[in-house]
């Protein structure tokens, strides 16, 4: 990363206190070329310039001060952006990956602002990469939800355990419940070895809920690394959450709104939300149990080769609905030329079936049921 020298001494008080504070920029840029079967009705393929595998292109501005006892002032801004054509992400939030504010103690740090759920974090901590950025490896995200708006969250770390509390306001005139997210997370870290759980609950306008908890954790053994675990997601009849290129908080999201309509009940193929989460059915209360199992080989210094699958039921409470299954699996080579720049090469196979029926993160793939992809991609860090 590169640093902007912003390393001064500030004189604090009377006392003449020293306290220093640093500025840093920095970004990532991960972008490639990719080719889709099965991307058009009649099967046609796609070639494309696209976002990155990996990651999701961001710069952004993060520092600290030092107040001293051990306690610290810190704040991070950062801007998503699609590489391919230059446009924002995040539905044209200028700092719409994370924008906030926080107290650091001796006894955990207290954020303030949009960031990660608990949830995103915990199964982002058992998944090879942390959940990539290609939807086709990375679709999960929608059962936890990936940032909150008017967030506060709490992070401790005590030895080898760690906990998490976060709450995320909907911050609606009458209510304190409508629009709100809750999370609690806790893991152990030992000598070669994770265990991560979180539970996370929210309510949209309508008081319906989206409620996720999961358990997993990664064994490092040399040279090789095994990531799993469980997730099991639960939204209840109607749960809706606002749609792409509409920053309206979650209490304010509307069926309309989120794509959700009596063609298509369940917000199948729309985009995702503000918060990422995944809209319920309109049939009734809908479940997902979500396999993940992956490792990673460090070859070489110099090469990495990665291993990734997911699995996921879905079941719908109504009569006459049909359950919904996808599953992934992807293999990633990738060379690094430098700590900061690396090169590969991927591909990846998605599987659904009776997705249209019960709810699943898709239907069908243009009226397919399978789809590869292929990537030679291309990622910097400065």
């Amino acid at each position: 990363m590169k640093r902007i020298a912003i390393a001064s001494l500030v004189c604090l008080g009377t006392g003449g206190a020293l306290a220093q504070s640093s500025v840093t920029l920095y970004g990532v840029f991960d972008t490639g070329l990719r080719y889709t079967n099965h991307a058009a009705a009649g099967g046609g393929h796609k070639s494309e310039v696209a976002p990155g595998l990996i990651q999701g292109s961001r710069w952004g501005v993060r520092g600290s001060e030092d107040l001293g006892g051990g306690i610290s002032a810190q704040f991070n801004l950062e801007s998503g952006l699609n590489p391919d054509t230059g446009t924002s992400g995040q539905q044209g939030q200028i700092f719409g990956r994370q924008a906030w504010v926080a107290l650091g103690t001796p006894y955990g740090s207290l954020t303030l602002g949009r960031q990660f759920g608990v949830a995103f974090d915990t199964m982002g901590s058992f998944d090879p990469y942390g959940i990539g950025n290609q939807g086709a490896i990375s679709w999960h995200l929608d059962l936890t939800g990936a940032r909150f708006d008017n967030t506060a969250k709490y992070k401790g770390v005590f030895g080898p355990v760690a906990v998490s509390l976060a709450y995320s306001a909907g911050e609606q005139a009458g209510s304190l419940r409508k629009g709100q997210t809750l999370g609690l997370a806790g893991g152990y870290t030992g000598s070669n070895f994770t265990v991560n759980t979180g539970v996370q609950q929210s309510s949209d306008i309508n008081l319906n809920k989206s409620t996720v908890w999961m358990i997993g954790g990664t064994a490092t053994l040399g040279a090789f690394k095994v990531l799993g675990g469980y997730v099991n997601s639960k939204r209840d009849k109607g749960f809706i959450r606002c749609a792409d290129n509409n920053a309206t908080s979650l209490a304010a999201s509307t069926p309309a709104a989120c794509g959700v309509s009596a063609s298509n009940p369940y917000g199948i193929n729309s985009a995702l939300s503000n918060t990422n989460l995944r809209a319920g059915s309109t049939l009734g209360k809908a479940s997902s149990d979500l396999l993940l199992l992956g490792g990673a080989w460090q070859a070489t210094d110099a090469l990495q080769f990665t291993l990734g699958s997911l699995y996921e039921k879905v079941k719908v409470d109504a009569a006459n609905v049909a359950n919904a299954k996808r599953a992934t699996l992807y293999a990633v080579a990738d060379y690094y030329f430098s700590k900061r720049t690396d090169v590969y090469a991927s591909v990846d196979y998605n599987r659904v079936a009776s997705g249209a029926n019960a709810g699943g993160s898709v239907a069908s793939f243009n009226g397919f049921n399978s789809q590869t992809g292929l990537m030679l991609g291309m990622r910097h860090r400065f």
